[in-house]
């Protein structure tokens, strides 16, 4: 059985988490660059910015016209300044 519950992506966004068939794919890994990109406009929308704590996940590396796919995850602090729960992020 999936787990076919929302979660909250950043902007306040819902995406649907669905199991993908991607293991035969030929995947890497991010580099640093792409993760300094990512990282302030990921975390802009978040209470406490400098304190978010990114997942990244492999890129994986499919011909869509020259479009390439990220994901991963982001935790950020609340107002009592704890940690939340790490939610799913696709920047596009």
């Amino acid at each position: 059985m999936t787990n076919s519950r929302p979660h909250r992506v950043l902007g306040y966004q819902q995406v649907l988490l669905q199991p993908v068939a991607v293991i035969a794919s030929p995947k890497r890994e991010l580099t640093a660059a792409e993760k300094l990109f990512f990282a302030p406009f990921l975390s802009a929308g978040l209470k406490d910015s400098s304190a978010a704590q990114f997942k990244w996940l492999p890129v994986i590396l499919t011909e869509r016209d020259g479009i390439t796919d990220y994901c991963g995850l982001v935790n950020g602090k609340n107002n009592y300044g704890g940690y939340t729960a790490l939610s799913a992020f696709t920047p596009t």
